[in-house]
């Protein structure tokens, strides 16, 4: 989503927010509006989290309100060779 995209949904996307980090102010919300990097940077300074672990955070809500089934980058699991999910299943039958 980009930041155009972003901003036309701002309130519900503001709401997610709130939900996730109560400490936030509508303050906060509103100098940071659209640029998810400064978001990151006020939970940080708020609640003391990595501004990284914030940004994956705001990133997994980006992709819940796309409606992606994809998960964020910062989720997703690395494929694992057809070998590898061979022997797991192996593993597990026995």
């Amino acid at each position: 989503m980009n930041r155009d995209q972003l901003k036309g949904k701002w309130k519900e996307f503001r709401g997610e927010v709130k939900k996730q980090w109560a400490k936030l102010t509508d303050d906060d919300l509103k100098h940071t509006e659209g640029d998810i990097d400064s978001l990151a940077g006020r939970i940080q300074q708020r609640y003391g989290d990595a501004k990284e672990k914030a940004k994956a955070k705001l990133d997994a809500i980006v992709h819940r309100l796309q409606g992606s089934r994809q998960k964020p980058p910062s989720e997703s699991k690395p494929l694992q060779p057809d070998a590898d999910i061979d022997e797991e299943r192996k593993r597990g039958a026995a």
